[in-house]
C-alpha cells in the first residue's frame, strides 16, 4: 500500500509512470477540479445560461478531471524517458505548484488581515514544502495514492447527487389542453435591467421627448404605473413572470424546475417563437433550439470557467488584471432581511460575483443584441396557427454601449468607479453611468418603436395581445448598491414597466394599483378568457385582488409597505429630474453654467496655466460617417492638474459639453475623465476636438489656454493617435 515511484525496481517504468501521474491526477482534482465541482454544483444556472445539453455537462466532468491534467503527465513522462533526472524535476515542480494553489485557497481566510502577496509567498512556502515532502517521505506519496478516488468521486457527485442531476435527467412535461376562442397573437417582451423610474418625467408621466414610443404605446395600452418585481435576481424574476408565482429557492430557471409555465399553458393551442437568454421554460418540443457547434461551446465554456477558476484562486487585491466582464448579476444582499442566493448556497461573495460576471460574459460580449431584436421581429408573421412570440433580452442591461439610434460609441463598455457592485462616493462618475444607461434606454425606446411598426406592417398590432416588461431595474446611487436591495435603492431596482395592450384596445389608461409582475401570466389568462389549471401566487392586474394589497413582495420573506414603495418612487423620479434635464438628449446638469453653446472665438481666454489634457483614440475624429455603425460619442482623457477641476469640450468650435476628472484612480492613473457628445453635433469628415481647462465657478465664463507651444489639447492631426501637452512639450 506504502509503494512509490521512488521505491520501484529500475525497470519499473510503467508503474512509475502511473505512480507519478496518479499523484498529479489527485492534486489537479483536489487543488482545481473539486473547487469548481462544488461551486457549480450549487449555481447549475452556469449550464442553463448555455444551453448546455447532457452530454455537454458529462463532458465537461470528464475533461475536467481527467483530460485537462493529462498533458502535464504526459510531458513529465515524455520528459522522464529522456532524462529521468529532469524528469523527476518537473513532476516535483507540479506536485509543489499544485499543492501552492490548494493552500492558496484555503489561505484566502487571512486576506482581511495580510496582503494577497503575502498570502501567495505563504502559499509557494507551503507548495514548496510539499515538494520536498513529497520527494524525501514514503508517507506523503501513500497518502497521495490513498485520496487517488477523489478522481472518479468528485465528478460523480457533481453529475448525479447535485442539482445539475436535473440537468441530466429531466421528467416528461405535460402540456396543458385549454380552450381559447378566437386566441389572438401574444407578444411577450422581458427586458433587463430596467426600472420604471427612468421612463418617467418629473410628474410621473412618459417622458415623451426622450422616449417618443412608449408615450405613444402608453396612449394605446394600459399602463400599471405601480408594477413592481420581487427579485434582484434574473433567474428568479423572470421565472416569476412565466409562472405567475413566486419562485423557490435555489430552484433552477428550467422547464424541470418550473413545468407549469406560460409555455406549457399555451403549447397546446398556440405555436412558441421563443427568443430567451438566461433562463430555459420553454420545453424542446415546443421551443427548437439553435446551439453554436460542440467545439465553439466547450471553447466558451472552458474559457469562462478559468475566469471564475482565477476569481476563486487569487486574492482580492490580485485580481485587477483579469479580463473586464461588464455584465454582472447580483442578489438580495445588503437590505434589511433580504436572502441572497450566494448566502443560501453558501458561496463566498467574491466567487459568487466572479460566477455572475462569467454567467453572463458569454452573451454581452459575444452576442449582437440589436440582432437578437432582429431576428425577434423577423420571426413575427401572420401564421394560419396563433403564435406566442417571446423574448427576454438584455436591454438596457450593461454594457451601456447603444445610442438612441443603435449606434454604438464606446470602445469596451467600462463603468469607472464601482467596486464589488457598490458605486463610488464620487456623484459625478455615478451620474454619467446613470445617463449612459438612459442613453441605452433611448435605444430600447426604438426598438419599441420598431416592434410596433413590424406588428402594424404585419396587420397584427391591432388584434394582438402585447406585454412590455422588464425583470428587475437598476439603481445609480453613491455608496450603494447598483443591484441588489437596500434600504435606500429599493424603489430603483422593484419598480418595473408594464404595459399590456389587450387585443382591439385602442384607448390608453394609467393604474395605479398594487401589481407585481407574478400577476403577469394570470393577466394573459384573463384576457385570453381561460382558467388556470393550477394555482398561482398572482392575480389578474385586471381583477380587484391587486387593489387590496397594502404591501410589495420585494423576495421571498420580505414585504414592503405599498406606501413606503410609492414615497420612495417619487423621490427617485423627483431625484431623476434634478439630475438631467427635461429635455433630450439626455445630459447631466453641468458645473460650471454658461459655457454650453458658445463659441470658442467668442469666449475670454486666460494663459501662462501650467496643466495638461490628453484625450484619448484621436483617430476616430479624422473621418467621421454620423451613419455608421460606431460613432465616437464617448470621449475619455486624463487631466494633469492640481489647479483646475473643469474641462470645456469643444467640437467643431463650439463648447458642447462639461465634465471634470473623477475622484478616484483608473488602472492607477488619477485625473482621468470623461463626456459624452450629442451624435447629432458630427459633422461627415474631419471633425475639430479641443479641450480647455476651466476657471473656478466664481467665473465661469472663462476658459484656459497657454501661449507659445499649447498647453491644451487643441485641433486633431490626423497623423497623431493622441495629442498631450505639458510645460510646452510633448508627454512621453
Amino acid at each position: 500500500m506504502g509503494l512509490a515511484p521512488q521505491s520501484l525496481h529500475p525497470h519499473s517504468v510503467k508503474a512509475d509512470f502511473l505512480f507519478r501521474g496518479l499523484h498529479l491526477l489527485v492534486l489537479w482534482n483536489f487543488a482545481v477540479a473539486q473547487p469548481l465541482f462544488d461551486l457549480f454544483s450549487r449555481t447549475a444556472e452556469f449550464f442553463v445560461l448555455r444551453q448546455s445539453p447532457p452530454l455537454d455537462i458529462v463532458l465537461f466532468a470528464i475533461l475536467l478531471s481527467v483530460v485537462a491534467p493529462a498533458p502535464g503527465v504526459l510531458i513529465v513522462w515524455g520528459i522522464r524517458v529522456v532524462h529521468v533526472g529532469l524528469g523527476a524535476g518537473l513532476h516535483l515542480l507540479l506536485i509543489g505548484g499544485l499543492s501552492a494553489m490548494l493552500a492558496l485557497q484555503a489561505l484566502q481566510i487571512l486576506q482581511t488581515l495580510v496582503s494577497g502577496v503575502v498570502l501567495m509567498l505563504g502559499a509557494g512556502g507551503i507548495g514548496l514544502l510539499a515538494g520536498v515532502s513529497y520527494h524525501r517521505l514514503p508517507l506523503v506519496r501513500t497518502f497521495c495514492t490513498l485520496l487517488s478516488p477523489g478522481i472518479a468521486l468528485f465528478p460523480t457527485l457533481f453529475l448525479f447527487f447535485s442539482p445539475v442531476s436535473t440537468l441530466l435527467f429531466s421528467s416528461p412535461v405535460e402540456i396543458a389542453q385549454v380552450k381559447i376562442n378566437d386566441p389572438p397573437p401574444i407578444v411577450l417582451v422581458i427586458f433587463d435591467e430596467f426600472s420604471s423610474i427612468s421612463l418617467m418625467d418629473e410628474n410621473r408621466q412618459i417622458d415623451v421627448r426622450r422616449y417618443p414610443n412608449f408615450a405613444a404605446f402608453a396612449k394605446e395600452a394600459t399602463w400599471f404605473r405601480n408594477a413592481s418585481t420581487m427579485s434582484s435576481w434574473t433567474p428568479q424574476a423572470v421565472p416569476a413572470i412565466l409562472t405567475g408565482s413566486y419562485p423557490l429557492p435555489n430552484r433552477l430557471p428550467t422547464v424541470s424546475g418550473y413545468p407549469r409555465n406560460i409555455f406549457t399553458l399555451l403549447g397546446g393551442t398556440y405555436a412558441v417563437q421563443a427568443h430567451g437568454t438566461i433562463t430555459e421554460l420553454c420545453p424542446h418540443e415546443l421551443c427548437a433550439q439553435l446551439r453554436e457547434p460542440w467545439s465553439g461551446r466547450m471553447q466558451a465554456l472552458f474559457s469562462d470557467v478559468g475566469i471564475v477558476y482565477l476569481h476563486l484562486l487569487l486574492p482580492e487585491d490580485q485580481k485587477s488584471g483579469l479580463p473586464s466582464l461588464q455584465a454582472r448579476w447580483k442578489d438580495f444582499g445588503g437590505g434589511p432581511a433580504l436572502a441572497s442566493p450566494a448566502e443560501e448556497r453558501q458561496i463566498p461573495a467574491h466567487v459568487w460575483k466572479a460566477l455572475q460576471d462569467s454567467l453572463l460574459a458569454q452573451l454581452d460580449l459575444r452576442l449582437d443584441r440589436p440582432q437578437i431584436f432582429r431576428s425577434f421581429l423577423r420571426a413575427i408573421r401572420p401564421t394560419p396557427q396563433p403564435t406566442l412570440h417571446y423574448l427576454h433580452i438584455l436591454l438596457p442591461h450593461v454594457p451601456y454601449e447603444y445610442l438612441r439610434s443603435g449606434q454604438t460609441y464606446s470602445v469596451d463598455g467600462g463603468h469607472p468607479g464601482i467596486t464589488k457592485e457598490i458605486w463610488s462616493g464620487d456623484v459625478w462618475a455615478t451620474t454619467q453611468s446613470y445617463q449612459r444607461y438612459l442613453l441605452q434606454v433611448g435605444f430600447v425606446d426604438t426598438l419599441l418603436g420598431q416592434l410596433i411598426a413590424h406588428l402594424k406592417a404585419a396587420d397584427l398590432y391591432e388584434k394582438s395581445l402585447i406585454v412590455i416588461t422588464a425583470d428587475h431595474g437598476v439603481s445609480f446611487r453613491p455608496h450603494d448598491n447598483r443591484r441588489s436591495v437596500t434600504k435606500t435603492n429599493f424603489a430603483d431596482i422593484m419598480a418595473v414597466p408594464l404595459f399590456v395592450k389587450t387585443p382591439y384596445q385602442s384607448q390608453g389608461e394609467i393604474r395605479d394599483h398594487n401589481v407585481e409582475t407574478v400577476d403577469i401570466l394570470p393577466t394573459i389568462a384573463d384576457v385570453l378568457g381561460i382558467k388556470l389549471p393550477w394555482s398561482v401566487d398572482g392575480y389578474s392586474a385586471f381583477s380587484p385582488e391587486p387593489r387590496a394589497r397594502t404591501e410589495k413582495a420585494s423576495s421571498i420573506s420580505t414585504q414592503i409597505a405599498l406606501d413606503q414603495f410609492n414615497t420612495a418612487v417619487r423621490e427617485a423620479v423627483s431625484r431623476q429630474a434634478a439630475l438631467f434635464p427635461p429635455d433630450d438628449p439626455v445630459v447631466p446638469h453641468a458645473s460650471p453654467p454658461g459655457l454650453v453653446g458658445q463659441r470658442v472665438q467668442d469666449m475670454p481666454m486666460s494663459d501662462d496655466a501650467q496643466f495638461a489634457i490628453t484625450i484619448d483614440q484621436l483617430r476616430h475624429f479624422a473621418q467621421v460617417d454620423p451613419e455608421a455603425r460606431f460613432l465616437p460619442t464617448h470621449i475619455t482623457g486624463t487631466l494633469h492638474s492640481e489647479e483646475f477641476r473643469f474641462i470645456a469640450l469643444a467640437l467643431n468650435g463650439t463648447v458642447r459639453v462639461i465634465t471634470r476628472p473623477w475622484s478616484f484612480a483608473v488602472k492607477g492613473k488619477d485625473g482621468r475623465w470623461s463626456a459624452i457628445l450629442d451624435p447629432q453635433l458630427f459633422r461627415p469628415g474631419q471633425n475639430t476636438l479641443e479641450a480647455f481647462a476651466v476657471t473656478t465657478p466664481s467665473n465661469p465664463g472663462s476658459l484656459v489656454r497657454g501661449t507659445g507651444s499649447p498647453q491644451h489639447l487643441r485641433v486633431f492631426q490626423p497623423q497623431t493617435e493622441k495629442q498631450q501637452y505639458l510645460h510646452g512639450q510633448d508627454e512621453p
